[in-house]
């Protein structure tokens, strides 16, 4: 079957991982990991047929590292997908138009 693409549901998704307070520090211990954690176990819930069909591996504390294997026989060349997870502290949140990790989806932007 194939997939349709769906603005309105890539949208509702994005709006949804932006809920999590994945946000990095340059001091380890300063990580609260946890929403990391509960965005992976989202992830899992949202994208099944990821987690079905490729190996997930961890790295690190929250890492994660995704292996699609295929046949070699596509005659498609290889290609690396990379994403990233943490965010930056956002700072003061009443200067935000929109609460920095409500995921609002507003004038056609998540």
């Amino acid at each position: 079957m194939k997939h349709q693409f769906s603005e309105e549901v890539s949208a509702r998704h994005l709006s949804e991982a932006v809920h999590f307070r994945t946000i990095s520090n340059a001091h380890e211990d300063a990580v609260d990991y946890e929403p990391f954690f509960e965005m992976h176990k989202w992830l899992e819930k949202t994208y099944p047929n990821v987690h079905r069909v490729m190996e997930r591996e961890r790295f690190g504390k929250a890492g994660l590292l995704y292996h699609w294997k295929g046949t070699g026989k596509s005659g498609w060349d290889p290609i690396m997908l990379m994403a990233h997870q943490d965010v930056v502290p956002a700072g003061d949140e009443t200067l935000w138009k929109y609460p920095p990790f409500d995921g609002v989806i507003a004038d056609g932007h998540v």
